[in-house]
């Protein structure tokens, strides 16, 4: 076993075997759930044990807000001194079971996935995060349930569960943004939803949702100060939790809004703490000397030089996006967003950084623009517009015209006015034929136009695109000893920004209002209200690259150096022809060739720390 774990790049995986006697834990074939190598952070790969309680714990866990969890729980903070802080999170966990049972999970914030084994019950119980944070993965059939934080670690255990799901793989080929809550590529191999829990017992499992964001009850305080206070209050806490770790500190600096807010107050905590950020990491190329700064250069150069953190510019290579797109994405993490984010993975590992703070989901949630209000002019207009047109005859008229796929005035107009024609559509031109008659696509179409600031943040943490950028940046930077943390998509901050009025949102024209006034209490005036961060230049350094990428992996199927086995779903000559075309890097197809690439099994990419 150990050695088929070690083949798949792996240190330690959860898997339990349940015979028919279980007595008590030891009676469980049990590990512990994978994180990232190295461990910077002592975790025992141990399961922890109650022997009284008869419960035994597996988890990769971070418990914030301890110290109310400890007082709810009966238990002196000061107390929780043994083992690492894993340790005390997994016993905080335990305690919250024994008191709540499989109401535990309601009552902790942080990120988490765990199982409890009870052998009083002759049951196990698990849960995961409220935006899956940390990746649960799981197989059960006949009295064994395997879990792990990696599905490689349950083909490790089970080779024979490796049957692709080819619906699943349709359903990625053909939308490239799919993301399912609990399918995988593998038919048998199921992921447990973020906000869920799971009850396994002798008849089998049963998973429910524990976390109910529509269920958050509005709040209204008296005045605008008091609504920044208690964000501004949120936010440090947030940013505090994620940084009293072990190991080195990173921060994803972009210049913006968010990423300059949790910066900010990532140096406060750590100053608070008697330690440092080690460095802010960017995805745009250094500015060149002696020219003048682009807008992303000038507002990256004023939050790092107001806040005195040394940032690194880190650019993809052509080397670095071929090993990414060499991966296996049924077992590997190579989703688009690692474009920018990979090479930052192997810089930060490089420099010893055990946790990325990342602003990642503050422009769905709590940053969010806001919207017109259907009473105001703006919105009357819209409402009226969308009575008068038949929705599907414009769009047909939008799409002939290629007016949704522009970038000129009246492509804007159309869509600030007619936003409905954001509409998702298959895209089947890599896609071979025969295999697209013999499955059938699922419906991804976005939904009508959301005027409501509530109803767009509902959308955004219920159809998955947002828990799918975590679980690939997790995936991979388990590889390389990193750990993601999202504090603008703490639990705390995500029911604060579902409940405060629509009005907080947005002045007038001023978008993101009570993000910009809290976030003016720290950060600098200018950059608090600045209203641009177009990132050019950060898309310009990447084209390159990435068309020199996908024209050698062309070059390598067209030559058949390289056959890989899932070209059966793969229009090869279409894919070749369309990164051949000499404007392919102004076409704007790049989507759907990623997608393509995405989806072949080429030679191993795999990178690592060293």
């Amino acid at each position: 076993m150990a050695q088929s774990f070690a083949e798949r790049g792996l240190t330690e995986a959860g898997f339990c075997a349940c015979p028919d006697g279980w007595n008590d834990p030891g009676d469980i074939l049990f590990a512990s759930f994978a994180w990232p190598r190295p461990d910077r952070e002592g975790r025992s790969a141990s399961p922890l044990c109650d022997e009284d309680m008869g419960l035994a714990i597996a988890a990769d866990c971070r418990i914030d807000d301890r110290e109310r969890l400890a007082r709810e729980l009966g238990l002196e903070i000061a107390l929780l001194s043994f083992g690492s802080r894993h340790d005390q999170d997994r016993f905080l966990i335990l305690k919250a079971y024994e008191k709540w049972g499989e109401q535990c999970a309601d009552h902790l914030l942080g990120d988490f996935a765990f199982v409890i084994f009870d052998s009083r019950n002759k049951t196990a119980f698990a849960a995961r995060d409220h935006m899956g944070v940390r990746p649960f993965f799981y197989y059960e059939k006949d009295g064994e349930f395997v879990f792990a934080s990696n599905v490689n670690a349950i083909l490790a255990l089970h080779p024979e569960l490796g049957e692709l799901d080819e619906q699943h793989l349709a359903a990625c080929l053909t939308f490239g943004n799919h993301h399912s809550h609990t399918d995988t590529f593998f038919r048998r191999i199921r992921k447990l939803p973020a906000g869920h829990r799971l009850k396994l017992d002798r008849s089998g499992h049963s998973v429910s949702r524990y976390w109910h964001p529509r269920q958050v009850a509005p709040i209204s305080y008296a005045t605008h100060a008091e609504y920044e206070e208690k964000l501004l209050d949120l936010l440090r806490r947030a940013v505090a939790d994620r940084v009293d770790r072990q190991g080195a500190i990173g921060v994803h600096i972009t210049g913006g809004l968010d990423s300059s807010t949790i910066a900010t107050l990532a140096l406060e905590a750590c100053s608070q703490r008697g330690t440092s950020l080690t460095r802010g990491y960017c995805w745009q190329p250094a500015a060149n000397p002696g020219e003048p700064l682009s807008n992303e250069h000038r507002w990256i150069e004023r939050i790092t030089d107001y806040l005195q953190i040394d940032v690194a510019h880190i650019t993809a290579d052509v080397d670095t996006l071929e090993a990414l797109y060499r991966r296996d994405c049924t077992t590997q993490p190579c989703d688009k967003t690692l474009l920018n984010e990979l090479p930052v993975q192997r810089e930060a590992a490089a420099d010893g950084v055990a946790t990325m703070l990342s602003g990642w989901g503050g422009d769905q949630i709590i940053s969010n623009g806001g919207k017109l209000s259907p009473t105001s002019v703006s919105g009357k207009f819209r409402q009226s517009l969308k009575r008068l047109i038949d929705p599907q005859l414009v769009r047909k008229l939008v799409d002939k015209a290629g007016l949704r796929k522009g970038a000129g005035v009246t492509a804007r107009i159309v869509k600030k006015v007619l936003p409905e024609y954001r509409v998702r559509e298959a895209s089947t031109e890599h896609v071979d034929k025969d295999f697209l008659r013999r499955i059938d696509l699922p419906d991804a179409s976005l939904p009508d136009d959301k005027l409501t600031v509530r109803e767009t943040q509902l959308w955004h943490l219920e159809n998955g695109t947002m828990t799918r950028r975590i679980e690939e940046w997790a995936g991979s930077g388990q590889e390389f000893g990193i750990e993601y943390s999202y504090p603008l998509l703490d639990r705390r901050i995500i029911e604060f920004a579902l409940a405060i009025p629509a009005g907080q949102y947005r002045q007038g024209a001023k978008q993101r209002w009570i993000f910009r006034r809290t976030l003016s209490h720290i950060a600098p005036h200018d950059l608090c209200w600045s209203n641009t961060k177009r990132e050019i230049v950060r898309v310009g350094a990447l084209e390159g690259p990435f068309v020199a990428m996908t024209r050698r992996l062309a070059a390598m199927l067209k030559s058949g150096r390289i056959k890989p086995e899932r070209a059966k779903y793969v229009d090869i000559d279409a894919l070749i022809a369309t990164i051949e075309d000499e404007n392919f890097a102004e076409n704007g197809r790049f989507g759907p060739t990623q997608t393509a690439l995405r989806i072949l099994d080429f030679p191993d990419g795999r990178m690592d720390a060293s």
